[in-house]
């Protein structure tokens, strides 16, 4: 799936596992906050589970969200994410944090 959005781009695929691949890039001369909506599929990962997100290049977790989020990219940057099942989500799901180029931010 590719979601052109002018200098802002979201490009997601399934991985074999369920797991979801995000790849947002930043094609512009600023910073950019990137918004991502998914959903994860298969017996794995019923739909009251919590996704946590794990920034493949600077092999990180970010944290945990229910299906979407946003994150600031730095310009003329890309973050790669896998996004894979956590845990039921019977509490709320982390805040988000700042990561240096990159901040998570729940929603």
């Amino acid at each position: 799936m590719h979601v052109p959005a002018g200098l802002r781009e979201v490009w997601s695929g399934p991985l074999v596992d369920g797991d979801v691949a995000l790849l947002l890039v930043n094609r512009g001369e600023s910073i950019a906050i990137i918004n991502a909506t998914f959903t994860l599929h298969g017996p794995h990962c019923p739909k009251d589970v919590n996704v946590s997100v794990y920034d493949v290049w600077g092999q990180r977790v970010f944290g945990e969200c229910a299906s979407h989020f946003a994150m600031r990219v730095a310009p003329h940057d890309g973050i790669l994410l896998r996004c894979s099942c956590a845990r039921p989500a019977t509490r709320p799901a982390r805040k988000g944090k700042d990561r240096g180029d990159h901040a998570f931010v729940t929603q």
